[in-house]
């Protein structure tokens, strides 16, 4: 026969579906009566191509016919050949909107999108979605019957990690998500019945089966269409009606009685093709040997399947083409992918020309066909084979002519490279990252960004194909970045999506060695080593992410005792996992583990993904600087931040540097550094507004704000609070979740900020300043109302900052207007008030060294007290108050040296809050206790302290020059009231209470000498 087929009536087609549902009475009465019978998983088995889709597609049908009391509604199909439904998450997304869309309802299951949103917001935790989708359920399906229909179970089994690696990182049930939902969420759901379809599968069947139990599960065995169903087959369609019932049955003999072969037979004797070469036997000759089921016949019917497939190849139109690509395209196919493939150069195997309009029309007529389909969910445009199809023309056509798979990666790779393409390069995955920037309403954000991730994974499908040692590379890059950025559905997406590659094109994946074995009997493979290891250092980050840090200390020490000789990368990296949370519960020994990571990873010429190495060192000095800021040891913090940023900037992963940036900016206030802090700030808001990161942006202007106001400008920090604060407001009117947190942290940055203004105005400008004063009241009180949503730092710094505020603004009001003792009272009882609840919130939190600094604060309410007291009427006597200010200094500075192991380390937070105890001490024993002598004592202290927490003792410290302010002034008057010689002694016992205390006392003793030879030269 001549190529070149043309069809009579001039219409590009093959195996136009039946328009109903031939046959399965047998089946059908099986699944109504398990429904009947309380049945709650039916399980419809049977082999590819068998008709399982069709079952399911028609249950919509026949189900509310046959079964009544109440009759069901059943929902439409979730099928698994989609990955993104292997997320327990996804699932119930699916089955909620399938619902709506079948009521025609938008108003059902609002509770449990809301929720939905939260956690796909990082704001919920998976547990409460569960929980609201059960009960919003229950409630929609009282006084119904629910059926809910799950396609292609087998893919479920293709995505679960190898037994030990489940195992050894204590993940039943986590490894394989809509499983789990299936055998344990299912059960919550009333009156609700399970139909699920899927071939033939190692474990899972009996997996479920034995969760149910034989009262709660029934088998269906889909077989092979009987004779009279093949009969009634031909008859229902509109070219298999004239066919006589010998060639039926000879067909039906040779395709075994598959639907998906029946429906080829039948459009290939239309077309004219002649198929009795293929069956020269009499039809009892054929029949007996079909009886005798051995090598023979199964060689038989193997060559009519392979004529049936091939004979594709024959037709004259674009049809032939289309076809042939679509089966590279098991992710689906448009018309314009369709298009991009047969216009190509050099791509097709042969020239096509073809428009753009000629393939749309083109898809329409393939869509047609029993074998292509729009599955319910999918994109809008885009088709799919049938999963059996994709495997026959891959087996019996692509394999053939291209045994060595140097075509089919060619394709794989022009469908990754120019159809997907990536972030900065024309295609699908560009079009939906702008569209992800372009985003408005938190929620449109959320599902956009959800559709980004489904479109990378699909890439990365097709890289795998390409080359599946480059693909895996490709896939452990892309699942760092989701499981890092809390995306776990996206990271469920991309783990189950590598995994599934390999079971689909299994000899591929073993000629590039990420496949070591393939069981010749159970087909069942054995990954590489190096997957399987990648696999559990790949859980310690994910179980990380999470938060669960119990599992991950465990399973983390768990595998480095297993397997002590594994590679070192694969060390370092769950070593950075173990650091981490070991970091998140506050553990000393975090910072230990984290260097051991370290220096593996900055190991000249580590074996490893460099992109890989440079992303978890970046890490494991983010947590570095992380444990530092705990340990309120700033100088190091500042130093591990840098390093992380630099890491993250080297490595492309932007969104990684500007978090860096902006703890940076954090410490760097901390320690004075105000511009260098303003720069980092301003950066990390620069590449959080390139990315879109509306809230990122809002935080990183709060803490530019923050910086510039330390450094002396608060008119400019307010303006960019205000603005910070805009930016939140904004993103919160577009339903962005989780802002009540970021919005109360401005609005305490806004309150510093005013008390700092009211500080600083001219004293004369005395409206000014109550102004001042008062917004930031309202700036603080506005907090007051988030105070749930802050963590224990933000919740324990906005009672600090009222008892600042309270307890300056009585300062201010007594130096201004003397005669108002009643408001200076209530506002010392305010402040009092605050800096209690900050005092026990941060014992109760272990925030000792913010404690401590809280109790230096609040020891001068009392001080201040006892100055103005003879004034006030103040009712404590002198005693009473000098011992509330010496009790909050004395537990300030326990606190503070309890916090210091080593008393030589410089630049800790720890010396800076020593200094400032001494220092109100000395103040408080020179003005009222008038032992001149022990005062200087306290600021030579206070001196020594400041000198070990600055970066170098030359550079302004604002408070340390108070301090030597009082200690020159001091040093004069005993000049000029007694002798050099009394100056000298002084400054010696000076020395001397530093010494004792053991604490470096250079820079005091040279401040000393250039204070007395300035002193003794006036």
């Amino acid at each position: 026969m001549s190529n070149g087929v043309e069809r009579p009536d001039g219409v590009y087609s093959v195996a136009y579906r039946p328009e109903h549902l031939v046959g399965r009475e047998r089946e059908k009465e099986a699944i109504c009566q398990a429904i009947e019978g309380g049945k709650r998983v039916i399980y419809v088995e049977g082999q590819g191509g068998i008709g399982k889709t069709r079952l399911l597609t028609d249950a919509a049908a026949f189900i509310p016919e046959m079964v009544s009391d109440p009759s069901p509604t059943v929902l439409s199909i979730v099928d698994f050949y989609d990955t993104a439904m292997h997320s327990s998450i996804a699932l119930e997304d699916a089955l909620a909107d399938r619902i709506r869309r079948q009521l025609e309802d938008e108003t059902l299951f609002q509770d449990f999108f809301r929720v939905l949103e939260q956690y796909r917001a990082g704001r919920a935790e998976e547990k409460r979605v569960h929980e609201a989708f059960a009960r919003v359920f229950n409630e929609w399906v009282e006084g119904r019957y629910a059926v809910l229909c799950f396609d292609t179970a087998e893919a479920l089994e293709y995505g679960r990690d190898a037994r030990e690696v489940i195992e050894d990182c204590e993940i039943e049930g986590q490894e394989a998500p809509a499983v789990y939902w299936i055998q344990q969420a299912l059960r919550d759901l009333n009156d609700t019945t399970l139909l699920i379809a899927g071939r033939p599968t190692r474990g899972l069947r009996v997996q479920l089966r034995e969760s149910y139990g034989e009262g709660l599960w029934t088998d269906v065995f889909l077989g092979a269409l009987s004779l009279d169903e093949a009969y009634q087959y031909f008859e229902a369609s509109p070219y298999g009606r004239d066919e006589d019932e010998e060639t039926i049955q000879r067909i039906w003999l040779l395709t075994d009685g598959r639907p998906i072969l029946l429906s080829l037979a039948i459009d290939w004797l239309h077309w004219g093709v002649e198929l009795h070469d293929l069956y020269r036997d009499d039809i009892e000759a054929l029949q007996a040997l079909s009886e005798k089921r051995d090598e023979e016949w199964q060689s038989r019917r193997e060559r009519f399947e392979v004529a049936l497939v091939r004979k594709i190849r024959l037709l004259k139109s674009p049809m032939d083409a289309a076809l042939y690509y679509a089966a590279r395209a098991r992710k689906g196919f448009t018309a314009h992918m369709l298009h991009q493939i047969l216009t190509d150069e050099e791509l097709p195997f042969r020239e096509v020309e073809l428009t753009l309009e000629q393939a749309v029309d083109l898809v329409e007529e393939l869509s047609k066909l029993s074998f292509v389909k729009h599955p319910y969910g999918a994109r809008e445009g885009w088709y799919f084979l049938h999963d059996e199809m994709y495997d026959l023309l891959d087996k019996h056509i692509w394999r053939v002519d291209f045994p060595g798979y140097t075509h089919q990666a060619q394709a794989a790779r022009f469908i990754a490279g120019q159809v997907y393409g990536d972030e900065h390069q024309r295609g699908l995955v560009a079009d939906a990252t702008e569209r992800v920037r372009q985003a408005g309403p938190h929620v449109d954000l959320l599902e956009t960004r959800r559709q980004l991730n489904i479109l990378q994974t699909e890439r990365l499908f097709y890289v795998l194909e390409a080359d599946p040692q480059d693909g895996y590379r490709w896939y452990r890059r892309l699942d760092i970045q989701a499981i890092e950025q809390g995306h776990c559905e996206w990271d469920d997406m991309l783990r189950i999506e590598v995994l599934r590659f390999m079971n689909t094109f299994p000899y591929w994946a073993k000629q590039n060695e990420v496949v070591k074995e393939i069981d010749p009997l159970s087909n069942e493979l054995v990954f590489a080593d190096f997957v399987n290891r990648d696999a559990r250092a790949l859980w310690v980050q994910r179980l990380l992410a999470r938060g669960d840090y119990e599992k991950v200390i465990r399973v983390a020490r768990k595998l480095l005792q297993r397997y002590p000789d594994w590679d070192d990368f694969w060390k370092a990296v769950v070593l950075t996992g173990l650091g981490s949370a070991l970091m998140r519960q506050g553990k000393v020994e975090s910072a230990t583990v984290l260097r051991e990571a370290l220096q593996i990873l900055e190991t000249p010429d580590l074996e490893g993904d460099p992109w890989a190495v440079q992303h978890y060192t970046g890490m494991a000095y983010l947590y570095l600087g992380l444990r530092a800021r705990a340990e309120w040891n700033l100088k190091r913090a500042a130093l591990m931040y840098e390093k992380a940023h630099g890491t993250f900037q080297d490595n492309d992963e932007s969104i990684e540097a500007a978090r860096a940036l902006n703890n940076s900016a954090f410490i760097l206030v901390k320690q004075g550094e105000y511009q260098k802090a303003i720069d980092n700030a301003r950066k990390a808001s620069e590449i959080r507004d390139e990315f879109g990161d509306i809230v990122g942006k809002g935080l990183s202007l709060n803490t530019l704000a923050i910086a510039i106001d330390r450094s002396g400008q608060p008119i400019i920090a307010q303006g960019l609070a205000r603005d910070a604060l805009r930016h939140l407001q904004l993103a919160k009117e577009n339903r962005y979740p989780g802002l009540d947190r970021a919005i109360a942290m401005v609005h305490i940055n806004l309150g510093r900020i005013q008390r700092h203004r009211a500080r600083r105005e001219r004293p004369h400008l005395e409206e000014r300043v109550m102004k001042s004063w008062r917004r930031a009241e309202e700036e603080l009180l506005k907090a007051v109302d988030l105070v749930d949503r802050l963590e224990p730092y933000y919740r324990f710094d906005l009672y600090n900052q009222l008892g600042l505020l309270y307890s300056n603004w009585a300062n201010w009001l007594f130096t201004r207007r003397s005669e108002e003792t009643e408001r200076f009272f209530q506002l010392m009882e305010k402040g009092d008030h605050y800096f209690e609840l900050a005092n026990r919130f941060a014992e109760e939190n272990g925030l000792f060294i913010d404690q401590a600094d809280n109790l230096e604060d609040w020891a001068w309410v009392y001080h201040l007290r006892r100055a103005y007291g003879e004034q006030t009427g103040e009712k404590m006597s002198h005693e009473e108050l000098r011992r509330e200010v010496f009790d909050r200094l004395n537990r300030a500075e326990a606190l503070a040296l309890e916090s210091v192991e080593d008393v030589t380390q410089k630049e800790l937070q720890a010396h800076y809050i020593l200094g400032s105890v001494h220092h109100s001490r000395g103040r408080f024993i020179h003005k009222f206790d008038l032992d001149v002598l022990e005062a200087l004592k306290e600021y030579a202290l206070s001196v020594a302290y400041y000198d070990h927490f600055a970066l170098n003792p030359s550079d302004p410290l604002e408070r340390r020059e108070r301090v030597r302010e009082h200690i020159r002034d001091t040093l004069e008057r005993i000049l000029q009231e007694s002798s050099e010689e009394a100056v000298e002694e002084t400054c010696d016992e000076m020395k001397r209470a530093v010494e004792k205390e053991k604490l470096p006392s250079t820079g005091l003793c040279e401040w000393l000498e250039e204070t007395l030879a300035d002193l003794t030269w006036e």
